[in-house]
C-alpha cells in the first residue's frame, strides 16, 4: 500500500474533526489481466485496516471481530474459494519501502505466497452482505490510484464471504509511522473556519496498519470479452440497512480489468504503474504482452526471469508511439514457461520496472 492511500484516509479523518479514527483500504495485489474461458484464476488482495491518531500511541482500544470480502463478477463466473491471513507483524513503513519498486513488491509476494497460504483460513459464504450493494453507487480505485463510480446494480453478481478475525489493539499501542500535516495534499482555502482551526492545531498525524491478505480462486465464465472485476473489503460488522454517517468507514472497493479470450495465457497485472506511469504493461492479443513507454521516453527494455537473467532485449525510441509487443519468447526464439518475469526500462538515468506472472 502506497503512502498516498493512507494520506487520503488521513485527510478524511481530519475533515471529520476526529483525533482518532480507523478505516479499511482495499488494495489489489495481483489479478490476471487476461484469461481463457473456463480458467481458474488466482487473485491476491488485502484489506489494510488503518488507525489514524494525533498521538504516537493509540488513545483508545480498537477491535475488529470480523472480515467481509465481496466479489463483483460477470454472470456465469463463480468463486471457488476465498481465504485470508491476518499479517499482524507487517508495518506500514515496510510496505511503503517495498512499494517503491512495484516489480520487487509483486515478485516478493508471488515468491512467498506459499508461506502465506500455509497460514490461511477459509472464509464462509455470507449471502446477507449482498443486500448492502442493492441500488447503490460506490467508488472503486484501480492499480494507478484512479477511481471510478460503480453503479453496483449493473454488475452481473455480487458474491460475499465472511470470517471471524480477532484484531485487538489496546490503548497505548505504539503507532507505525507519522506524517507532517503540512505534507498532506490539501487545499486549505476550501476548508471551513473550524477545519482551518483544526489544521492549525495539529502538526503531526500518526498511523498504524494491520494488513489482512486475502486469496481467491475464481472460475472464469464462457463469454469472451473485457470486464471489470470488483473487490470490496470491510472489517467489523455493518448491517446492510444502516447507512454510516461518515463514509470513510463503510469499507473500500478496488477494481481491475480482465480480458477473456480463448488464446490468452494468464498474465498477472503489476501491483502498480511505474513512476509517473512511464512504463505500463498489459495483455495483448494471441498470447502476447504489450509494453508501452511514455511518449517522450526512449531507452532499453530488458525482460528478466525470476533469477534476474536477461532473456530478451528491446529498444524503445524517443517519441515512439507504437507499443512493443513481446511474444513470450527468449532472444533465441524459445517459448518461456510459467513464472514471474520483470520488465525493466532503462532511460535517462532511471530504471523503471514492472513484473508480470505468466501461467500456461
Amino acid at each position: 500500500m502506497k503512502k498516498g492511500y493512507v494520506r487520503m484516509l488521513v485527510i478524511a479523518g481530519i475533515l471529520s474533526l476526529l483525533v482518532g479514527c480507523s478505516a479499511d483500504r482495499a488494495q489489489l495485489v495481483s489479478q490476471p489481466s487476461a484469461a481463457k474461458p473456463g480458467d481458474t484464476i488466482p487473485v491476491v488482495l488485502s484489506d489494510v485496516y488503518v488507525i489514524i491518531s494525533t498521538t504516537p500511541t493509540t488513545s483508545a482500544a480498537y477491535k475488529r471481530d470480523s472480515l467481509h470480502v465481496v466479489y463483483g463478477l460477470p454472470a456465469g463466473w463463480s468463486v471457488i474459494s476465498s481465504d485470508y491471513y491476518v499479517a499482524n507483524g507487517l508495518r506500514l513503513n515496510q510496505i511503503a519501502g517495498i512499494a517503491a519498486d512495484s516489480a520487487l513488491l509483486l515478485t516478493l509476494l508471488q515468491d512467498s505466497l506459499a508461506a502465506y497460504t500455509a497460514r490461511e483460513s477459509a472464509m464462509a459464504a455470507d449471502p446477507t452482505w449482498k443486500s448492502f450493494f442493492v441500488h447503490k453507487t460506490l467508488k472503486a480505485h484501480g492499480f494507478s490510484m484512479d477511481s471510478i463510480q460503480v453503479a453496483v446494480d449493473s454488475v452481473g453478481q455480487w458474491v460475499s464471504y465472511g470470517a471471524k478475525i480477532n484484531i485487538n489493539i489496546p490503548a497505548g499501542t505504539a503507532m507505525d509511522t507519522s506524517f507532517p500535516v503540512s505534507s498532506l495534499p490539501i487545499d486549505t482555502s476550501t476548508l471551513t473556519s473550524s477545519e482551518k482551526f483544526l489544521f492549525g492545531s495539529i502538526k503531526t498525524i500518526w498511523v498504524k496498519t494491520v494488513p489482512i491478505v486475502c486469496f481467491a480462486r475464481i472460475a472464469v465464465g464462457p463469454v469472451q470479452s473485457s470486464f471489470n472485476l470488483y473487490y470490496f473489503t470491510k472489517t467489523d460488522s455493518l448491517p446492510p440497512a444502516v447507512t454510516p454517517l461518515l463514509d470513510y468507514d463503510i469499507g473500500d472497493m478496488a477494481y481491475a480489468a480482465i480480458n477473456v479470450n480463448s488464446n490468452n495465457p494468464v498474465i498477472l497485472q503489476p501491483s502498480a504503474r511505474s513512476q509517473h506511469g512511464l512504463l505500463t504493461v498489459g495483455a495483448g492479443p494471441a498470447a502476447t504482452t504489450v509494453i508501452n513507454v511514455g511518449d517522450r521516453e526512449g531507452g532499453r527494455i530488458s525482460i528478466c526471469n525470476a533469477a534476474g537473467k536477461t532473456i530478451r532485449l528491446f529498444q524503445a525510441g524517443s517519441g515512439q508511439s507504437r507499443p512493443i509487443v513481446w511474444d513470450h519468447t527468449t532472444s533465441s526464439g524459445e517459448a518461456v514457461g510459467t513464472g514471474t518475469y520483470v520488465i525493466r526500462l532503462e532511460s535517462a538515468g532511471r530504471v523503471l520496472s514492472q513484473a508480470i506472472r505468466i501461467v500456461k
